[in-house]
């Protein structure tokens, strides 16, 4: 094998910084820049990662847990992100309500689209508790098996949904029962109507037959009237009766003589009305004898 020139050694030690004293003083600043720069980028992540508000964790799907934020643990009810790592190994088992299955069809999941945004689930805190939580995962493309997730605690955001639907249930069953009741009311209201316009017919029913009876004795009343105007002649008088003979009234009895009164019988018509009503005979009338 053909050992490296010269010139070839000089530019590798140059770049190892092997160099002469001058070559690596050269180097040493930027170099020092460059590490400075790497923390200062690690330090804020590190700082959003502690200090976020949702939790985050890396975890392998077969091994359980790798890292997690104190949001996280807090979330879940562990005092640190250490004691997330201890206990939670086995992710099926102690972190996912569904169990085994719910974290198979999250790998499948995974597998096919390399990630799993807006997944809606429970998790189950230290205490056997479980917490509502929307979460977003994402499979790592370097590292097979590896997941990183964002979690978000939605509890209060799901018991004001289900008290939002109690409260719609509550409204529906009254509405419901208003209604009901309007429609009780109409019924009533249409069978009021209803006998009221059954008495209003009856009473038109009546009052009918009873002007047609009226009707019916004004006719009779005038046919009877006319009867008897036919029955009696309008121009008879007793007084122009013609006697029987010289010395016999028109029913054959004898006339009153001079002094003697007259009966009852021989009284003008006008005559019992003037004595009784007290007034004075009319036209006609003769006085009291």
């Amino acid at each position: 094998m053909a050992r490296p020139s010269d010139e070839q050694q000089r530019a590798l030690a140059g770049l190892l910084g092997l160099g002469n004293h001058s070559a690596r003083k050269s180097h040493y600043p930027e170099l020092a820049a460059r590490l400075e720069d790497l923390e200062t980028e690690r330090n804020r992540y590190k700082w959003l990662f502690e200090n976020a508000v949702h939790g985050i964790f890396q975890a392998s799907l077969q091994a359980g847990m790798r890292a997690a934020n104190p949001a996280l643990a807090r979330m879940l009810g562990y005092q640190d992100p250490q004691e997330v790592l201890f206990s939670l190994a086995d992710l099926a088992g102690n972190l996912f309500v569904g169990g085994a299955g719910e974290l198979a069809a999250i790998g499948e999941q995974l597998q096919n689209q390399r990630s799993l945004l807006g997944y809606e689930t429970q998790l189950r805190r230290k205490d056997g508790s479980s917490i509502d939580v929307l979460m977003n995962l994402l499979l790592k493309p370097d590292q097979d098996g590896l997941v990183e997730g964002f979690v978000a605690d939605i509890t209060e955001r799901k018991l004001a949904q289900q008290h939002l639907e109690q409260l719609n249930d509550q409204l529906e069953q009254r509405v419901a029962a208003r209604t009901d009741e309007l429609l009780d009311a109409n019924r009533n209201l249409q069978q009021q109507i209803a006998r009221r316009e059954r008495i209003e017919r009856d009473l038109r029913e009546a009052r009918d037959a009873a002007e047609a009876a009226n009707r019916s004795k004004d006719k009779y009343l005038a046919a009877a009237s006319h009867d008897s105007e036919c029955r009696t002649p309008a121009d008879f008088h007793p007084a122009r009766a013609q006697p029987a003979g010289p010395g016999a009234t028109a029913g054959g009895a004898h006339p009153p003589g001079p002094g003697r009164r007259r009966g009852p019988a021989h009284r003008p018509a006008g005559y019992f009305q003037a004595r009784s009503g007290g007034g004075e005979a009319g036209p006609g009338h003769l006085p009291p004898g």
